[in-house]
């Protein structure tokens, strides 16, 4: 049996035609914060008029306009339709679902904090100078807003002695950062921390 390969080329017919949806996203955001992501949906949409019009279209279409002006952080959804020139129109109903992310703009920034000793077993003691260095420096990241209105008081810096004796040690830093800023180095790594008797006074 005789076998022809036939092929078919499909496409739209005159006056149709698919166009690239573009969201046309104008203002800013509260400060601190910027638009991460924008999502169309859908983001191709088949247009139909007069085939001279179409042809002409140089295969993108933009929404309306949308306003994120002192948006803060969040996930939002907008509906809205094409800018499409004159005789030209959506072959479905044309609305257009945007999705628009915004996200809190993130920083680094370095601060001087003095560690404090816990876990010390009772009669036992660590002096001010018995810590050395005597202050860490910690990176933190986060978003700008938390960096901006920081309390380094907020940021806790403690030496674990947990089951440590009389002696010289050296212990990791552990850092609680405040808010959702994270910890992202510290230096020094160790810090050396001296143990002694707590002195008693007897009559």
């Amino acid at each position: 049996m005789d076998q022809a390969a036939v092929q078919i080329e499909i496409g739209l017919r005159p006056g149709y035609r698919d166009l690239i949806v573009s969201a046309d996203v104008q203002g800013e955001p509260a400060a601190g914060y910027w638009v991460s992501s924008i999502t169309p949906e859908p983001a191709l949409m088949t247009v139909v008029g007069q085939p001279e019009v179409i042809s002409a279209l140089n295969g993108i279409v933009a929404t309306e306009p949308i306003d994120v002006s002192n948006l803060s952080e969040g996930e939002f959804t907008r509906a809205t339709r094409l800018q499409l020139p004159e005789g030209v129109s959506p072959l479905n109903e044309g609305i257009v679902q945007v999705r628009i992310k915004i996200e809190p703009q993130t920083s680094s920034k370095r601060v001087s904090v003095r560690p404090i000793v816990t876990g010390l077993q009772p009669g036992l003691v660590v002096s001010d100078t018995a810590i050395i260095p005597s202050e860490v420096t910690v990176l933190l990241k986060g978003p700008i807003t938390e960096l901006e209105n920081l309390d380094l008081e907020e940021v806790l810096v403690t030496l674990d002695v947990t089951e440590r004796g009389l002696g010289t040690h050296l212990i990791t830093p552990i850092v609680q950062p405040p808010g959702t800023l994270v910890a992202d180095s510290i230096n020094p790594e160790l810090v050396e921390v001296t143990i002694t008797e707590e002195a008693i006074n007897r009559q």
